[in-house]
């Protein structure tokens, strides 16, 4: 099974992306920041990042740098 790490602030939009997700068969990690993101990304090895490019405090696209190395 495929693992996706969904990276977004917005509760709502993390559950609906989660439960669409889910019911086409990924198993699903959600992060509502960009730290705790790069944690689950470094434990978890995801097969697909979907990030939330607008995050308070760190945003996505500093957040993918430092995934990217």
């Amino acid at each position: 099974m495929s693992r996706i790490l969904v990276v977004e602030d917005n509760e709502g939009n993390l559950e609906l992306i989660r439960v669409v997700l889910e019911m086409a068969g990924y198993e699903v990690i959600g992060a509502s920041s960009a730290d705790v993101g790069l944690l689950a990304a470094r434990k978890a090895h995801p097969d697909l990042i979907l990030m939330d490019m607008h995050l308070p405090g760190m945003d996505g696209y500093e957040a993918t740098r430092i995934i990217k190395g």
